[in-house]
C-alpha cells in the first residue's frame, strides 16, 4: 500500500491540460474520506490518478470516475492500479458527466463522498453539484476542487444561496486552507433533501 508520501513516485504525465490535485488537498481529501467512513466515492475528471488514489489510500471499498477526455486515462489506470488493493473495486465510466451521472441516479445508485473535478465551465460544475445531491446518502459529503476557478465558485456560490437547508459547509483545517495550492471546498449533504418522482394526474 503507498503512502501520502510516494505521491510524488506517480506518474505524471506530460499533457499540460491535465490539472494534478495538490499535496494539501490530497491531505484533506484522504481525511474527509476516513473522518466520514466512506465506503463507495465518485468523481468527475480523474485526471492522473492522484485523488481516486487518495481516496483508495483513505479506505474506500469501491471508487467510480467519469470522465470524458481519454488524453490521459493510460497514467491515470496506471496510478490507480499501483495504490488499488485485489478487495478494492475500480469502476471508470467514460463519458461526459451530465448523461453518466443521470443513469447513475436512474440507477438508484448511492456514494458517500463525491468529488467535483471535472469540466470547469459554469454548466459543467452546476450538472455535477446537481446530480450529487441525489447521488449522495444523507450526511454524504461533496468535495469540490479547483474553487478559485470563477465559473466554479460561482456555480457553488448559487447552491450556497439558494439550497443553504441542502449543504452544510465543512471547513478545511487551518493549517491546510491557509496553503498554497489549496483550492478546495467540501460540503455535508442534509437529510432534508429527496428527490421526487413527478405524479401524474388521472383523467376523469
Amino acid at each position: 500500500m503507498l503512502s501520502l508520501d510516494t505521491f510524488r513516485r506517480l506518474e505524471l504525465g506530460t499533457n499540460p491540460g491535465v490539472i494534478s490535485i495538490s499535496g494539501p488537498e490530497i491531505e484533506w481529501l484522504m481525511n474527509l474520506a476516513k473522518t466520514h467512513q466512506a465506503c463507495r466515492s465518485l468523481e468527475t475528471g480523474v485526471g492522473n490518478g492522484f485523488s481516486a488514489v487518495a481516496l483508495l489510500l483513505a479506505g474506500v471499498e469501491e471508487h467510480t470516475a467519469v470522465e470524458f477526455w481519454p488524453r490521459n486515462l493510460d497514467i491515470a489506470q496506471t496510478n490507480i492500479m499501483k495504490a488499488k488493493t485485489p478487495t478494492q473495486r475500480f469502476r471508470l465510466l467514460f463519458g461526459s458527466s451530465d448523461i453518466r451521472l443521470a443513469a447513475l441516479v436512474d440507477a438508484g445508485e448511492k456514494f458517500d463522498l463525491i468529488l467535483i473535478d471535472g469540466g470547469h465551465s459554469y454548466e459543467d460544475a452546476f450538472i455535477d453539484i446537481h446530480y450529487a445531491r441525489s447521488l449522495l446518502d444523507a450526511g454524504g459529503v461533496m468535495v469540490l476542487d479547483d474553487t478559485n476557478w470563477p465559473a466554479v465558485r460561482s456555480a457553488m456560490n448559487w447552491h450556497q444561496r439558494f439550497l443553504a437547508h441542502i449543504w452544510t459547509e465543512i471547513l478545511p483545517p487551518a493549517h491546510l486552507a491557509g496553503r498554497p495550492g489549496f483550492n478546495m471546498a467540501a460540503f455535508r449533504r442534509s437529510a432534508l433533501y429527496a428527490r421526487q418522482r413527478p405524479t401524474i394526474a388521472k383523467s376523469p
